[in-house]
């Protein structure tokens, strides 16, 4: 199961990457998810590690899960303390976020953290196991 949603989250990162390009009311430079070119290469670059770690390193996906999740609650907070929520601002002057982003990120980074740290049952022993990288 945790492999599922990591892939639906994987996929999710990517294609909000490529819907920022369009012109849409939900992401990019005119919609609630203010997103630059910066931004919209961070959700590509993290979907398609995120995938590749599942399909070709799925033993240290738990914890590729938590530094994922880590990475977006620091941003999540590095952006709300840095930018005034009610517009964009620059976060650490690498990219352009606003105050539903920062919340996104949030839940996100939470996603992904609450993930990385549940156990996989292994369906051949019938027991359950962390990967420990």
């Amino acid at each position: 199961m945790i492999k599922k949603i990591a892939i639906i989250l994987g996929v999710l990162l990517v294609l909000i990457s490529f819907l920022a390009i369009t012109a849409n009311p939900l992401v990019g430079k005119y919609g609630i998810f203010y997103t630059d070119f910066a931004h919209n290469m961070i959700h590509l670059i993290s979907g398609v590690a995120l995938l590749y770690i599942i399909f070709q390193h799925e033993k240290i996906l738990l914890i590729t899960l938590r530094i994922f999740g880590f990475i977006y609650l620091a941003l999540a907070v590095i952006g709300a303390i840095t930018t005034d929520s009610a517009e964009q601002g620059n976060v650490l002057g690498f990219f352009v976020a606003n105050g539903a982003d920062h919340i996104l990120h949030l839940a996100v980074g939470l996603v992904f953290v609450v993930l990385g740290t549940k156990t996989i049952r292994m369906p051949e022993e019938n027991i359950e196991e962390e990967y420990n990288p």
